[in-house]
């Protein structure tokens, strides 16, 4: 955590603070009272709000990275099978056995459960695939 300025002194540039109830940016001030809205603000609980709405923040404390990556690719793994079953209605009935089969298995795979899922939708999908050019 950066170094917090003292009653009288301004705000520094660097600590990027803006209002929590309008977003001004308060960069200079002396008086902690936003001149936009009125609302009094303390610099270290500003500074920590402001900072826990950034990516930054969300990416190293609430979700990473490839969790995102990871959703994204199973919701493409499920386009994938809707347009399969649209293709062969057998797929309705195969598909989803095999995606049973495999989440047991990952049920039993402890920490690397999200690898896993990612690798097994892929030979879902190539399965799919598959099927549905040979039926």
């Amino acid at each position: 955590m950066p170094r917090m300025p003292g009653e009288d002194e301004p705000i520094p540039a660097e600590l990027h603070l803006r209002c929590l109830s309008c977003g001004y940016e308060l960069t200079g001030l002396t008086e902690r009272r936003c001149p936009e809205c009125g609302t009094y603000f303390d610099p270290r609980e500003t500074w920590l709000e402001n900072e826990r709405g950034t990516w930054e923040y969300h990416f190293e404390n609430v979700r990473s990275k490839w969790d995102y990556v990871v959703a994204g690719y199973l919701a493409v793994a499920a386009i994938a099978y809707a347009v399969m079953v649209r293709r062969s209605p057998m797929a309705l009935v195969a598909l989803p056995l095999v995606v049973l089969l495999g989440e047991g298995r990952i049920y039993y795979a402890g920490g690397r459960a999200q690898t896993i899922r990612a690798l097994y939708a892929t030979v879902c999908v190539a399965w799919g695939i598959v099927a549905v050019i040979l039926w």
